[in-house]
């Protein structure tokens, strides 16, 4: 589980954000066009605003994909969402300043890499992994103020053994194993 810090101001508002599934024609593009005006407005005078994004930017789901339908895609290709995701969050770049992992872009790592950690780079924002702790520091006064523990989201744990402390040992693993991603 990776730590990162956040300089803020004790006034910050802090956006999180995910489940964008870009490539999904399910997509509310509206949503996310909501979002982009919220955090370039100054309607209410806050100045310093942090986005974080929560992991599932892009569908995921390629051609060869027994899940795949022509009727729930708009973007056939892992890159082409990539790209299309760039050029979603490019005009609140200024804002983003943690990008996690979601399921969606774990379940293609193998063939694909790691596309999370290569959006944060690409987009310049520091990179979350699965689960991270942020730890939001004053500006001003360099003290820490909060801390955020922010995951895409579990899902259930668990395990079909009949043994109860096989079924706990299980259960253990399985949530070692996700806060390592």
């Amino acid at each position: 589980m990776r730590i990162l810090r956040m300089r803020v101001e004790e006034d910050s508002e802090i956006f999180l954000a995910g489940d964008t599934q870009w490539g999904n024609a399910g997509t509310s593009e509206s949503g996310w066009d909501a979002l982009c005006e919220r955090l370039s407005s100054d309607g209410d005078g806050a100045r310093d605003r942090h986005l974080c994004l929560m992991g599932d930017l892009i569908e995921c789901i390629t051609i060869d994909d027994s899940r795949f339908s022509w009727d729930q895609s708009r973007i056939h290709t892992i890159r082409a969402q990539r790209d299309y995701a760039i050029s979603r969050i490019e005009p609140v770049k200024q804002y983003l300043r943690i990008l996690l992992r979601g399921n969606h872009e774990h379940r293609v790592a193998g063939n694909y890499g790691d596309i999370s950690a290569e959006l944060a780079s690409l987009l310049r924002c520091d990179y979350g992994g699965y689960v991270c702790v942020v730890e939001c520091v004053s500006r001003r006064r360099g003290r820490l103020l909060f801390r955020l523990f922010l995951h895409h989201g579990f899902g259930r744990l668990t395990s079909n053994a009949k043994d109860s402390v096989q079924r706990r040992a299980n259960m253990m693993a399985a949530l070692r194993q996700r806060l390592q991603h």
